[in-house]
């Protein structure tokens, strides 16, 4: 678990952008400090501390504050069926549509070849190695759905017994699942740059 401690202005610089001014005029007060005490290696220590501070402020640290912010965003949202738009809604999806999302076979395949996170240890793979038809999930999300190709339509119908606590999804359920969040999951997917199944905004 990684925990990110910050006051005021650290907050407001992830909530409302990066770089704000207190923030540099934080770090411009503390150079000033130490460049009395470091002789003829001041303007050197300074170059070097402000490249630090640039590209720590734009890299991986920048990338850990903003995941976690975007966590607790996560904590407000309902355990339901949603539709999610973007990458950050899909990163913090609550269980119920993180196993709507594994469901998927595009994300299946990269899953099972270990190329995306899979939510680290908040998703457990209840039918590992399995996809489409196959996966439980999926039978759920996709039976009595007409899928429509160029040529024809076509729908599957599969009877099964639901799993301790799941219930029936109702079409309003299934189409906000294949029909809007899929299309956007599958599209970030497509561009192959960051992970919509880490918590933590990896990339792919």
């Amino acid at each position: 678990m990684r925990i990110v401690h910050g006051g005021a202005a650290a907050f407001n610089a992830l909530a409302f952008g990066s770089n704000p001014p207190e923030m540099r005029a934080f770090f411009e007060e503390r150079l000033q400090s130490i460049n009395a005490g470091i002789g003829g290696y001041s303007e050197r220590f300074k170059t070097r501390a402000n490249e630090m501070f640039n590209n720590l402020h734009g890299d991986k640290v920048m990338q850990i504050a903003k995941a976690a912010l975007n966590q607790v965003r996560g904590f407000f949202a309902p355990d339901t069926i949603v539709n999610l738009t973007t990458i950050e809604d899909i990163q913090v999806a609550q269980a119920t549509m993180r196993r709507m999302i594994m469901a998927n076979p595009m994300v299946r395949e990269l899953y099972h070849k270990q190329r995306c996170d899979g939510y680290s240890d908040s998703y457990v793979d209840a039918d590992p190695g399995k996809i489409g038809w196959d996966h439980y999930d999926y039978q759920r999300i996709m039976t009595g759905m007409v899928q429509v190709t160029d040529e024809s339509w076509s729908f599957t119908s599969v009877a099964h017994d639901q799993r301790p606590g799941d219930h029936e999804l109702d079409f309003h359920d299934q189409f906000s699942i294949v029909a809007q969040t899929w299309p956007n999951l599958e599209a970030i997917m497509a561009l192959a740059a960051k992970d919509p199944t880490s918590e933590w905004n990896n990339d792919l």
